[in-house]
């Protein structure tokens, strides 16, 4: 059976979001990550059957998107490494999907995997496709992966409605509360727009007013996530900015159990990338 985006993407959606569960316990690398020869053995299989010599048209892009499945099975940070390369050098779409899916299903490496994937989103072949950036973002949620705020921020100025969406939706799943203010700024962005005013920054920031206005506007669709996001991270559901500013300021003290939270989280994240590092280099 080929894979396409779409399918690729459906298979992300189908599964249920895990906040604050990077991995419990946090076993040594050598009880969840493939010695380095194994690696460099799975590496070798993977070029041949990547090549798929002798097959043409779907029947070849069917073999490698085997290739890339089976391949991404061999849990260590130089099969990472391998994906991202081929999913940012290809012109395929299909590929680029699939090379994505295949890092994001490293599971036993979240941390890693989610910084390969947050690297991916600087490459041009990547952030320009909508197609791979959602992918990119619903495998943060499935992982789970709390990227750096400069990665939201990002997003938040793609071109592409539905990646702000995803970015938007992420970010109350994960339950990253440091985007908290932004979300309550592109609320506020919304109520003026919503009223009629065309004269803010947007989110991209820069502009005539006019352009500004056309992209306060299309936000307006956005406000649904906006405000789920916000309750999500709240635990309060508000229709407008200025009562989201004026519960945080009467309620600082719960905000603040929060942010203790989700700083473990990044914490245990951050070991699991050096533990990961680490044992890329282990020539074991």
């Amino acid at each position: 059976m080929r894979i396409f985006p779409t399918a690729v993407l459906l298979i992300f959606l189908a599964t249920p979001p895990v906040a604050f569960a990077i991995v419990a316990g946090e076993p040594d690398a050598s009880d969840r990550l493939l010695p380095r020869h194994k690696a460099l053995a799975a590496m070798g299989a993977f070029r041949h059957a990547f090549a798929a010599r002798g097959k043409k048209g779907e029947d070849k892009l069917h073999a490698q998107h085997e290739a890339l499945v089976e391949f991404a099975k061999a849990t260590h940070p130089l099969v990472a490494d391998r994906l991202l390369k081929i999913a940012s050098g290809t012109n395929n779409e299909e590929l680029r999907t699939g090379a994505l899916a295949a890092i994001a299903s490293m599971k036993k490496m979240p941390a890693y995997a989610g910084e390969r994937l947050s690297e991916g989103l600087r490459k041009r072949g990547i952030k320009s496709d909508p197609t791979s950036v959602a992918v990119v973002i619903q495998a943060f949620v499935d992982l789970p992966y709390v990227p750096a705020s400069s990665v939201w921020k990002g997003l938040f100025k793609h071109k592409d409605l539905s990646v702000q969406q995803a970015a938007i939706k992420a970010i109350g799943s994960l339950g990253d509360d440091r985007m908290l203010s932004a979300l309550i700024s592109m609320l506020a962005e919304i109520d003026l727009a919503q009223k009629g005013n065309r004269t803010g920054t947007g989110f991209a920031g820069g502009g005539g007013a006019a352009t500004a206005g056309r992209r306060a506007a299309g936000r307006t669709r956005l406000r649904p996530d906006v405000v789920e996001a916000i309750k999500k991270l709240t635990g309060q559901e508000f229709e407008r900015a200025a009562d989201a500013r004026a519960w945080l300021e009467a309620n600082p003290e719960k905000m603040h159990k929060v942010a203790v939270k989700l700083s473990d989280l990044l914490s245990k994240q951050e070991r699991l990338l050096k533990q990961s590092i680490a044992w890329a280099k282990d020539k074991r």
